[in-house]
């Protein structure tokens, strides 16, 4: 899962900055609550620590971590851990692995902005590191994946780690392997990209492979440094990813990409169909345009206030802000990231697998049909957030047939809700889940038959009786 580079995730992160505010950690090999460092401050942690709670560097700041495994855990309420590097302020890792505790491995986040640096030097990192305004990342010797053996997840496992860049950021990577690469094209940008695949890359720079008239602010160069290949199925960090404004004019020919994403619209609606994985494709989208070029994982789409109907389409990761109406006809949804999102995602006849997270006071409604695998009810999280499902149950008689006019209800703790079936035998019965019920049963009745459900059973739910 990547970190937004969208205006308002660049906003959220300045006003995040905004209010940091404490002290140094003490001495000690475990520190609980944010660990904060601004000015001329300097702090040098040497061997094994474990940090739960943010990590803050300002002004002037330096933090050396060094010789050791140094976890960063998250607060309790909190759904990650983020490492905010802002000023010129420096993150130093030497000898050294910087990780989550590896029961919730894909929960650290690493940004950096304005003229802030980090340098890995024999280190290991998994997860995001995302690099906007003027920041750097230098990294040497070093693993940013994780299954890195410092580590030791398998890679079938969570192929977690990425590097993204955008703005006026400088990536330099020698001797290095990195999980993935993220490239963020903004509105006004203008590049031809050829031949970027999983692989190592002896001496490569990206200003040198934009075309003739680029316009990309940022520069990233590969020494040495190998790109990890797609094993895994779903919201992973492995190849190159693709970010793009729609306004972008871009055009990626004969690569192999880990995923496109467009970010974001804005007050549109729009119609989106045959997206496919694993296969060369020629597509175009305004001035974006894919030449026989293979998207292994996703195809993303983030928006703002907008109505999206996405039909007959593999590997859909959906971003919804704000309010709109987001359809999903006979396709698979692998990750679903609302943000504040107040209407409503229907899906008909779909597949949702794998992950999502509902967060920063979403309040909407997911209607219609939809099929759950096994791993969406592992890792969804819902955070500060609530999502009412609209839940369609079917009820028929011992041969099949529908029955019209049934009172169906459901029961949870203490809350019921009831309603009767139409013509064709499905009633609609609403309830609202947070992070406190996510995973609460409730039962269904009708007719004096009973079923167990929860907010992964898939839709619709069908009573016989």
């Amino acid at each position: 899962m990547t970190w937004s580079n969208t205006r308002a995730g660049m906003a959220a992160l300045a006003a995040a900055l905004a209010v940091a505010g404490g002290h140094a950690a003490p001495a000690g090999q475990v520190h609980e609550g944010d660990l904060v460092l601004s000015g001329n401050d300097t702090l040098e942690i040497t061997g094994d620590y474990r940090q739960v709670g943010d990590i803050w560097l300002s002004g002037n700041a330096v933090l050396t971590i060094r010789d050791g495994r140094f976890v960063v855990d998250r607060l309790p309420g909190k759904p990650r851990a983020d490492i905010v590097v802002t000023g010129r302020s420096r993150l130093i890792v030497e000898n050294a692995a910087l990780v989550p505790p590896l029961e919730h491995p894909d929960n650290l986040y690493l940004a950096a902005g304005e003229d802030a640096s980090i340098e890995l030097d024999r280190a290991t990192f998994i997860n995001v590191i995302n690099l906007v305004g003027g920041a750097s990342l230098t990294a040497e010797d070093s693993a940013i994946y994780s299954s890195a053996p410092a580590l030791g997840i398998p890679e079938t496992a969570g192929a977690f780690g990425i590097v993204q860049a955008c703005c006026d950021v400088r990536v330099t990577l020698t001797d290095t392997t990195v999980g993935s690469l993220g490239l963020f094209f903004g509105a006004d940008a203008v590049a031809v990209l050829d031949g970027l695949r999983p692989g190592l890359y002896a001496d490569w720079r990206l200003s040198e492979h934009v075309g003739a008239g680029a316009n990309v602010g940022y520069e990233v160069a590969l020494r040495n440094t190998r790109v990890l290949p797609v094993r895994l199925e779903g919201p992973f960090e492995r190849g190159w990813t693709i970010f793009t404004d729609p306004a972008a004019s871009l055009t990626v020919t004969d690569s192999t990409l880990n995923k496109l994403v467009f970010q974001e619209f804005s007050g549109e609606t729009l119609t989106f169909e045959g997206l496919r994985l694993d296969t060369p494709v020629t597509y175009d989208f305004r001035n974006v345009h894919l030449v026989q070029t293979t998207i292994t994982n996703q195809w993303g789409l983030f928006a703002r206030d907008s109505d999206l109907t996405v039909r007959d389409s593999q590997g859909v990761w959906l971003w919804p802000v704000g309010t709109g109406h987001w359809t999903l006809a006979n396709g698979t949804m692998n990750e679903y990231d609302p943000r504040g999102f107040t209407g409503t995602l229907t899906f008909a006849h779909a597949t949702w697998r794998t992950a999502g997270e509902i967060f920063e006071g979403s309040n909407h409604v997911i209607e219609g049909t939809v099929r759950f695998r096994a791993g969406v009810a592992r890792s969804l999280v819902v955070n500060a957030s609530a999502v009412t499902r609209r839940l369609p149950v079917r009820v028929l008689d011992a041969r099949g047939r529908p029955l019209a006019s049934v009172l169906v209800r459901l029961k949870r703790g203490a809350e019921t809700v009831r309603a009767r079936t139409d013509a064709a035998g499905t009633a609609i019965l609403e309830l609202a889940f947070d992070e406190g019920n996510l995973r609460t049963r409730f039962t269904l009745t009708a007719r004096g038959k009973k079923r167990s459900a929860w907010f992964f059973t898939d839709t619709p739910i069908v009573l016989r009786t």
